[in-house]
């Protein structure tokens, strides 16, 4: 049986806020190890944009070389939240 630890129990970067941070900054700048990292090993991430399901931090971190060619779109900058 596998437990899980909630983020406030772990501290101030683990908090919502620092894992939309860390996970901006994975996005942008095209580290998907680095979102992987913010997902437990079990993890499933469905992007319903691409069409596309990872399982695992090992497929999420591939996210980036697998998209689809035409799912390519111009970088976004969403403004940050205060």
């Amino acid at each position: 049986m596998s437990t899980t630890t909630s983020a406030a129990t772990k501290g101030p970067e683990y908090s919502s806020k620092a894992i939309v941070s860390q996970w901006e900054t994975a996005w942008t700048e095209k580290q998907p190890a680095k979102m992987a990292a913010l997902f437990t090993r079990d993890a499933v991430y469905t992007d319903l944009a691409f069409g596309a399901e990872w399982h695992g931090r090992t497929e999420i971190a591939g996210w980036q070389p697998r998209r689809p060619p035409q799912a390519v779109r111009p970088p976004v900058n969403w403004p940050a939240a205060n």
